[in-house]
């Protein structure tokens, strides 16, 4: 009898060691669980240099986050933009005169070259893009901010100065989306929703930490073992 209550009492306290002890793992794993990705920060300039399938984060401007493969940077249609500019005109009533999609606008640019032709949009960049769609050819340009001197349209002017400094809010809808895929969905983002994308730099510790628990939980699972009854671990000779 005593006999069979003493195996009984070490096989709790064995159980109940290695239920303490294999919390470690539990918590090494919940502890370092953020450290699983690392993930470096990239200009929003520099996507389109960014490989296709590349795990990539999406920090927007409401400080939500989505993770996935990168599928590109594409252009939204003009019907999708068309929408975009028109809710944010009706946000930002206060702002001077703009261009709207499809108004003829005259752009000038250092030193004095002129391009006509259907306004198409705003874009990102260093100091952003004016995008047209010129007159007669009908080729769409992305010119850059900071080489444009002033435009005019509907007979309204604005200096490129004035122009660049109401994209430097980054308000307005740029043209450009970058699209993700997780989960086998696609999902696009404008541009000026997004306020940081990061590449997938490595896995971090979190692997490994979380091995050196499972080591050091079955360490102590051959310890406590061997000293409450040695014939858990040991063959008497």
């Amino acid at each position: 009898m005593y006999r069979v209550t003493s195996q009984i009492i070490k096989r709790l306290l064995l159980l109940y060691v290695c239920l303490i002890q294999s919390g470690c793992t539990g918590v090494y794993y919940l502890a370092t669980k953020d450290l699983e990705k690392e993930y470096e920060s990239k200009t929003k300039i520099k996507a389109a240099n960014i490989s296709q399938g590349t795990e990539i984060r999406l920090e927007l401007r409401d400080k939500r986050l989505f993770e996935g493969k990168f599928r590109g940077i594409v252009d939204f249609t003009s019907d999708e933009y068309l929408e975009r500019y028109k809710n944010f005109l009706a946000i930002e009533s206060d702002l001077q005169p703009l261009p709207f999609p499809r108004d003829t606008i005259t752009v000038i640019k250092y030193p004095e070259k002129e391009y006509t032709g259907n306004f198409q949009g705003f874009d990102h960049g260093y100091t952003g893009k004016i995008c047209i769609r010129q007159f007669p050819d009908g080729v769409s340009r992305k010119l850059r901010l900071d080489d444009v001197k002033e435009i005019h349209f509907n007979g309204n002017s604005m200096s490129g100065t004035a122009l660049r400094t109401v994209l430097s809010r980054d308000i307005i809808p740029h043209l450009s989306t970058v699209k993700i895929e997780s989960g086998g969905v696609q999902r696009q983002f404008g541009m000026a929703e997004v306020r940081d994308i990061s590449v997938l730099k490595g896995v971090g510790m979190r692997r490994y930490l979380l091995f050196y628990a499972i080591l050091s939980d079955l360490a102590s699972f051959g310890l406590v073992s061997g000293i409450i009854d040695p014939e858990v671990s040991f063959k008497r000779k």
